[in-house]
């Protein structure tokens, strides 16, 4: 499609005027330093099994329910039971775990996490892309949304035919494409290679470029996190935000994060407690 400027007159004007899109808040100030979600963006995530980004994507998901209403479309076959997923998610929210909640404060969590959360569970072994996206979409038009996860990428089936580069490269132009076209923040966790511990036994640090399959998962994202920790003994993984496309979304940098375990909730260096916001 060839545009001209009076084809984009309106949208420069609003720019000239009210200014770029800052980006929602995460509900921890550090982050949002750095990293600042907006729909119609796409966002991949990685780390190594174990290293805390599914526990810091479910915060994440739960502090844009509270903070401005956004309703999640969820992928995430390793969550299972479903049942489970929607419990930890109300334990968020609670800030504790639920047998320590009276009934009242609990149904109303679970009132929340029904309102804001949708889940996406595969009816066989084989769950192709366009599966997914058109659930989303079905989602979206039943019941609105703002945001989706594919957490992780490997439950995802590589059409026959096509070579594992050459269909990531497709699938991610499709995913970025449905992003922009529907106005959703989508995210992708993906796995990276396979990493083996240095000989003081920590795990070495992994970057966009670690990430299985292809280069194109750096190169076609807007926004890339890493989520690692590098002392297994402790609780405390660092948020490395390696790419931001757009510099009004935030800026590259690292955050120490804090997670307990017993609410599973997280803390960055500068908040001094965990949970959210106050209600």
């Amino acid at each position: 499609m060839i545009q001209k400027y009076a084809d984009l007159m309106a949208d420069i004007k609003t720019i000239r005027t009210v200014g770029l899109p800052p980006g929602m808040s995460t509900g921890w100030d550090r982050v949002n330093d750095h990293f600042r979600p907006q729909k119609g963006y796409f966002c991949v995530a990685t780390g190594i099994p174990g290293h805390g980004k599914s526990e810091f994507y479910d915060c994440l998901m739960v502090n844009t329910m509270w903070l401005h209403k956004w309703r999640w479309a969820i992928f995430s076959p390793e969550n299972f039971p479903t049942a489970l997923h929607f419990n930890k998610l109300c334990e968020k929210f609670l800030g504790r775990p639920q047998r320590e909640a009276g009934d009242a404060e609990y149904k109303m969590a679970t009132q929340m996490i029904d309102e804001y959360a949708t889940w996406i569970y595969p009816d066989d072994e084989d769950t192709y892309l366009d599966d997914i996206l058109a659930a989303v979409k079905q989602i979206k038009d039943t019941y609105g949304l703002d945001a989706f996860v594919i957490d992780p990428w490997n439950e995802i089936t590589r059409p026959k035919g096509l070579s594992e580069t050459d269909y990531i490269e497709e699938a991610l132009r499709k995913f970025r494409r449905f992003c922009r076209e529907n106005e959703l923040f989508g995210t992708i966790i993906a796995h990276p290679t396979k990493m083996q511990p240095n000989r003081d036994g920590k795990m070495p640090a992994i970057n966009l470029w670690s990430i299985s399959g292809s280069a194109h998962w750096r190169n076609k994202a807007d926004y890339g996190l890493v989520i690692h920790r590098e002392d297994m003994t402790k609780n405390e993984p660092t948020l490395d935000i390696q790419k931001i496309k757009q510099k009004n979304f935030g800026r590259v940098g690292k955050v120490q994060l804090y997670y307990d375990y017993k609410s599973g909730l997280m803390k960055d260096e500068l908040s001094g407690k965990f949970g959210l916001p106050k209600r």
